[in-house]
C-alpha cells in the first residue's frame, strides 16, 4: 500500500500526528521490501516508538500489520505471520 493510499483510510486519519508519521515512515520503508526485510524495518520502528514514547492499541497494531501485509506474496505473508509472533514475545 502506498503512503498516499494509506493517508485516505479512516483508521489512519483517527491516529495522532505522531502515530501517523511513524506508520507512514514504516509503510514507506516496507513499500518495496520483501518479507525477509521486514524484521529490520519493524525493529527500527519499535526503537523509534520507545524513543518517542509511542504505544499502539491492539486495534492500531492490527491496522499497521494488515497494512504492511497488503503488498506481500502468500509466501511472504506466511513469513510475516511468524515474525509477528516473534515480535509479541
Amino acid at each position: 500500500m502506498s503512503p498516499e493510499t494509506l493517508k485516505t483510510l479512516p483508521e489512519y486519519q483517527k491516529l495522532s500526528p505522531a502515530k501517523q508519521a511513524l506508520i507512514c515512515e514504516i509503510v514507506k520503508d516496507a513499500e518495496t521490501a520483501s518479507g525477509d526485510a521486514m524484521l529490520p524495518i519493524l525493529l527500527k520502528a519499535q526503537s523509534r516508538m520507545k524513543t518517542q514514547n509511542i504505544q499502539f492499541t491492539t486495534e492500531e497494531s492490527t491496522f499497521l500489520m494488515t497494512t504492511l501485509m497488503s503488498n506481500l506474496s502468500p509466501a511472504e505473508k506466511a513469513k510475516f505471520e511468524i515474525l509477528k509472533k516473534f515480535m509479541k514475545k
